[in-house]
């Protein structure tokens, strides 16, 4: 957590000094601009009895950074060098302002960290069923000139309420369906003029419940239903192509598209929206499939002539013979 506080006000203070420097477009003098919102994002829980604690316990990491002590500013000046200058050097977008050393970045950290205490309290919750919830004064987007605030919610802060400024996420929360995890990574998307200062802090050992002594790794977790999304996508391209009268040539109707699952625990979605399927053959036309996916499920007689008709095959390639080939024989025919 305290890396996490740590890099927010290392990039609010990196922002403000882009804001002073400006961007620098086609060679021309560089071009003013500002960073309106400048948030943090702490999810951990949906239940809203737990928010209380957590928002308190980052108030208390706020207090300890203690961000006028030379210690702290070793901190953020360790960070600069491991993380922010290198990740900058290689991933800021053309014409951004980069700091070469530390030391220009002083008069802006304390910038940075005097938006951030404004107002009532640095560290804020949102949360609650009702609408007014969400229009607080201290994290209004609308209507605030600018809201530099450490976040604290849940459910709807995941996916019904838009977090300007998202650049700095710590997310630990653990659910059991793809969709919904993926609706709570707040963090994609995108970020003009600070993709470089994204962070995201992430459980990479998170219990799945107060009973069992079981871990989940939710960057692993994100990882896969990515992998995922991308076969589903390939799947979906099946469907583009067209007849000649301009009427697709297959339909999801006609030939339902397979949606994966790497995780064994983490489901596409809820068990009411999902039907089970079990893939016996597969085949493409025009596509090369790999021939041992083929009748694999139906026990080794069909995997043996599988493997008999592969290795004609192969006879006939390697001795010139043409060969003609079924779903379970292989004749040889004579040479070309």
């Amino acid at each position: 957590m305290q890396q996490a506080v740590d890099s927010f006000v290392l990039s609010g203070a990196i922002k403000l000094f882009r804001e002073a420097k400006g961007r620098k477009s086609n060679g021309w003098q560089p071009e003013p601009y500002r960073f309106r919102h400048h948030t943090m994002l702490v999810h951990e829980s949906m239940k809203q009895a737990d928010h209380s604690d957590l928002a308190e316990l980052v108030r208390q990491v706020w207090q300890e950074s203690n961000y006028q002590a030379a210690s702290a500013l070793q901190r953020l000046d360790a960070l600069w060098k491991n993380d922010f200058q290198p990740v900058s050097a290689a991933r800021a977008e053309a014409g951004e302002a980069v700091p070469e050393h530390f030391r220009d970045l002083m008069p802006y950290i304390a910038a940075a960290i005097d938006k951030i205490r404004a107002g009532v309290s640095s560290v804020v919750v949102i949360n609650g069923d009702k609408n007014e919830d969400y229009n607080r004064e201290d994290a209004n987007f609308l209507t605030q000139e600018r809201v530099w605030k450490i976040i604290v919610g849940g459910q709807k802060l995941s996916r019904g309420f838009t977090v300007e400024g998202l650049t700095v996420s710590y997310y630990t929360r653990k659910t059991m369906a793809a969709d919904t995890l993926m609706q709570m990574g707040r963090w994609f998307g995108y970020r003009s003029g600070y993709r470089d200062l994204i962070r995201l802090f992430i459980g990479r050992a998170v219990s799945t419940s107060t009973k069992s002594q079981k871990t989940v790794d939710l960057y692993k977790a994100f990882e896969d239903i990515v992998r995922d999304e991308e076969e589903f996508r390939e799947e979906l391209r099946r469907f583009s192509k067209l007849r000649e009268n301009g009427r697709p040539m297959i339909r999801p109707a006609d030939v339902p598209p397979m949606v994966f699952q790497r995780s064994p625990w983490l489901k596409p979605t809820a068990a009411n929206k999902m039907y089970n399927a079990v893939e016996t053959m597969k085949g493409v036309g025009g596509k090369v499939q790999e021939f041992n996916n083929q009748l694999y499920s139906r026990g080794p007689p069909n995997n043996g002539r599988s493997t008999s008709t592969i290795s004609a095959w192969r006879a006939g390639f390697w001795t010139g013979w043409t060969v003609r080939m079924t779903s379970t024989t292989c004749t040889r025919l004579g040479r070309p």
